[in-house]
């Protein structure tokens, strides 16, 4: 089941709208929503579960919602001939990303499930030295 509903675009969109900018062909929402969730999990995965928080059906965060919405309608409207309506997309395009960066920089908390640390390798490598050698004759 995907993550964003027909009802979740309503808040932004008339569903009207929202068929002619996927040109009335949902793998053009459903690829879109796809890369929306891939660029937003890069943002999140270093300190929150984004299988948790993309899988969850019941207790979704509003606010990942209204973001994954505006990152979405924004590369949809992007692949519109002569950019139609982009400049308000852009902005809200922008602030998503603002966002996303405050989150990752740990500026804002949002209450999403956080990444367990036991599965986490925090500083990826081999870390040691060489066993201790005595030089004496």
């Amino acid at each position: 089941m995907a993550f964003l509903t027909d009802d979740d675009y309503n808040a932004q969109i008339n569903g009207d709208d929202l068929d002619v900018v996927i040109q009335s062909d949902s793998a053009t929402r459903e690829k879109a929503e796809t890369m929306g969730i891939a660029q937003m999990s890069g943002y999140l995965r270093q300190r929150f579960d984004v299988t948790a928080i993309f899988n969850e059906e019941e207790t979704r965060d509003e606010l990942i919602i209204m973001y994954l919405i505006d990152i979405v309608l924004y590369h949809l409207y992007s692949s519109l001939p002569n950019r139609l309506g982009l400049e308000l997309r852009r902005t809200r395009y922008e602030d998503a990303v603002r966002w996303l960066d405050d989150v990752a920089k740990g500026k804002i908390t949002p209450g999403l499930p956080l990444v367990d640390p036991s599965s986490v390798d925090p500083l990826p490598g081999n870390w040691g030295s060489d066993t201790r050698k005595t030089y004496q004759w």
